[in-house]
């Protein structure tokens, strides 16, 4: 049990600024740990693509596969030695029906590439940063259905998709 009296007014006053500079200094840190989220991960991935022509039959299609980490705490999206990896898939879209939606995995796949597989010693973004990783395929004119899969360790993933058209017109 606390002796109140041998609290003496001098003591009191000592403390108080010590508890009240404890109490502003920490306030911060726990507020945004516990009530607003900021230490914890935030994985988006984008998307986006551009073609050059090679000759009338075909072209070269560049896809630049953006993993962004918004959070403010790194992110390991491969460790060494784990099963992460960001899949990017290339499938044809051969006749769409007319007014029926399209079912991307009933599609011809054309190629598949794990981007994350040429990093051996693991795959970290920074806090506030993104990352263009480029990939390059050779198709023949086409509209194809391009997704990019980013897996981790515990089986979560983000997904992003484009439907892309590779034509000869000049425009």
């Amino acid at each position: 049990m606390i002796n109140l009296s041998k609290i003496t007014p001098s003591k009191f006053f000592i403390a108080l600024p010590i508890i009240g500079t404890l109490i502003f200094y920490t306030w911060q840190p726990i507020s945004e740990y516990f009530f607003t989220g900021s230490f914890d991960e935030n994985i988006m991935l984008t998307l986006e693509s551009e073609s050059i022509k090679i000759d009338e039959k075909e072209q070269l299609l560049t896809l630049h596969i953006k993993p962004i980490n918004r959070g403010n705490v790194p992110v390991e999206l491969k460790k060494e030695g784990s099963k992460g990896n960001l899949i990017v898939e290339v499938r044809k879209i051969e006749d769409p029906e007319r007014f029926k939606w399209i079912d991307p995995n009933t599609l011809k796949l054309i190629n598949k590439i794990d981007t994350l597989a040429k990093f051996k010693g693991g795959y970290l973004i920074e806090p506030n940063a993104y990352y263009d990783e480029i990939e390059a395929i050779r198709l023949p004119v086409g509209i194809y259905w391009i997704r990019a899969t980013l897996n981790y360790d515990n089986d979560d993933f983000i997904d992003q998709s484009l439907i892309v058209n590779l034509t000869n017109d000049k425009s």
